[in-house]
């Protein structure tokens, strides 16, 4: 007959798994659709646990389901990373067992979490701000951005000069009051950015528009003109072609 053995213990088999998308450096945008890819060998695994960590491979980890369910093992799942997400230049996919957690797989090298910034004001040609007075920038954002810096171009965003640092990003807004020292300019645009990923996370006015410079010098307090004199009233001007002389006999509750 045969001569056999047989183990002297249960032994395991299991599934094997491999990441193979997103990793390597590949970008993904926070509220867009991604296609998650994996290889999978070994058949009794039917369903799989997919999670994303945006703090390198020690976590925490998170479902990419919003429902922490599984997902079907079929190699590929399209995610959504949902508003609330970390922007991360160190994320990182795992797949897993459920019924076997030891059994897993992550990206062999980190991925890329980008969030999104979107100027919404000044954003129109028609915009005409003057120095020395006040105007609100505003944004919108994807992705949990946490702070936002915000800076003046007046050579339509080949130079940006900053105006402010670590915004809070989630006002949403932020109120510039146009300093006498900014530089006048038709060809101005504001730029927001993420505070931790200037480079990358950014964006700037649409379209060129107007800071002016326009400032009466003369009269300008403690004068005395007589009725039927000639008098010169001077002002500077800076970025406007065309202004309009009014008067008041009534200390500037109507204009003549």
């Amino acid at each position: 007959g045969w001569v056999n053995d047989t183990s002297d213990n249960v032994f395991n088999i299991t599934a094997s798994f491999n990441i193979t998308a997103p990793e390597n450096g590949v970008v993904v945008n926070i509220t867009e659709p991604y296609e998650i890819t994996w290889n999978y060998t070994a058949a009794g695994v039917p369903d799989v646990m997919l999670q994303y960590s945006t703090n390198n491979t020690t976590g925490p980890w998170k479902n990419v389901t919003s429902d922490n369910t599984t997902v079907t093992n079929n190699g590929t799942y399209e995610w959504t990373p949902p508003n609330s997400t970390i922007p991360s230049y160190y994320s990182y996919m795992r797949v897993t067992d459920p019924n076997n957690p030891g059994v897993n797989s992550s990206s062999d090298a980190s991925f890329i979490l980008r969030g999104k910034v979107n100027v919404t004001n000044p954003n129109t040609a028609a915009e005409r701000w003057r120095l020395g007075t006040s105007h609100p920038i505003n944004w919108s954002i994807k992705g949990n951005i946490s702070l936002v810096n915000i800076y003046y171009s007046p050579d339509g965003g080949i130079t940006n000069l900053s105006i402010n640092n670590s915004v809070d990003a989630t006002l949403g807004t932020w109120t510039w009051n146009i300093n006498n020292t900014t530089t006048p300019s038709n060809n101005a645009r504001i730029k927001v950015a993420y505070t931790s990923d200037v480079a990358n996370t950014s964006d700037i006015s649409d379209y060129n528009f107007t800071v002016a410079e326009l400032s009466l010098t003369h009269p300008n307090g403690g004068n005395n003109w007589k009725a039927g004199s000639t008098q010169e009233i001077v002002w500077t001007a800076n970025n406007i072609s065309k202004v309009n002389l009014y008067y008041n006999l009534t200390n500037g509750t109507g204009w003549t």
